[in-house]
């Protein structure tokens, strides 16, 4: 009982490499998952490394005397306070606004612009790789 049909069958209920199949579907699902969680966590960390750096520098700022204030110095100790390589603290604009006079709600504003939170190289977060980070202080009455 040969037949162009009895070959068809055969090949239909076949079911050899089945669960190869069904594990590559599963798989590209589950690795989406443990990547995509890998670089949402390292998008939080990264900034919240910059937001601890752009805090420091604004308390820095915030008790500096207004005779001696000085915008480089403040952007030094922010970068300095960002934990990481030398070559991460050189990324992005540090930019320090003193507002207000003696008086009259003096206020240092410490900002971060430009700094590359997650990779170029991300697996799923393409979206949110530049951010912006301020921070805003009263500055402290001497």
């Amino acid at each position: 009982m040969s037949g162009p049909g009895t070959a068809w069958t055969r090949f239909v209920r076949d079911e050899q490499g089945t669960t190869m199949v069904e594990f590559s579907i599963a798989a590209m699902l589950v690795f989406v998952l443990i990547f995509g969680t890998i670089d949402w966590t390292r998008f939080h960390y990264n900034r919240a490394r910059l937001k601890h750096a752009v805090r420091e520098g604004a308390l820095y700022a915030s008790r500096m005397s207004t005779d001696l204030f000085n915008t480089a110095t403040v952007e030094t100790v922010t970068r300095n306070a960002l934990v990481g390589s030398a070559a991460e603290r050189a990324l992005g604009t540090v930019e320090v606004l003193s507002t207000g006079t003696d008086g009259e709600d003096p206020r240092v504003q410490v900002t971060w612009r430009n700094f590359p939170l997650t990779r170029a190289t991300s697996l799923v977060i393409k979206a949110a790789k530049l951010d912006v980070v301020t921070a805003e202080l009263h500055v402290e009455q001497q």
